[in-house]
């Protein structure tokens, strides 16, 4: 009976590996299950590397919500004259407007630009939202009027009749 105890004794200790085994292998897939949900979790909601995590600590936290309100400051508005300067003056206005600005029309007496266009725009570069900007169209100059003769004819009346003085 001896032989059949050492023969149990020699299967034992391989016999209990493989419980041992199978337990780390199911662990392992449960970590690569979690991973591959926490994964299509993230793709889904949309977040990304650059927002902090739950877990994140108070001094990347801060850091992200700083980067963020430096991202939040309103951005320059790049005005050139040289994109604006005969067009018409509405669009422009319009145009400029929309980009935040806050426009004045100046009309300008002229006959080398037809009526309407834009003849400057002041200032030009880059400029805060909110900033002034002149724009200056052309207004066709107003005919002078032409004399009026005199009252009373104003000229030199023949007379017509008998007699002569």
């Amino acid at each position: 009976m001896a032989p059949a105890s050492a023969a149990g004794a020699a299967a034992a200790p391989g016999a209990s590996r493989r419980p041992l085994v199978r337990v780390a292998l199911g662990g392992l897939a449960v970590l690569v299950l979690l991973a591959v949900v926490i994964g299509v979790l993230q793709h889904t909601t949309g977040t990304s590397a650059n927002q902090p995590s739950a877990g994140a600590t108070a001094s990347s936290a801060s850091s992200a919500s700083s980067s963020a309100a430096a991202t939040t400051s309103p951005a320059a508005v790049p005005v050139v004259a040289a994109d604006l300067v005969g067009k018409k003056a509405t669009d422009v206005q319009t145009l400029l407007k929309g980009l935040g600005l806050t426009v004045t029309m100046k009309p300008v007496t002229t006959s080398a630009t037809a009526a309407g266009l834009v003849t400057a725009v002041t200032p030009t570069g880059n400029l805060p939202p909110g900033s002034a900007v002149t724009v200056s169209y052309a207004v066709a100059p107003t005919a002078a009027p032409k004399p009026s003769p005199a009252p009373g004819g104003g000229g030199k009346h023949k007379k017509h009749g008998k007699g002569g003085d």
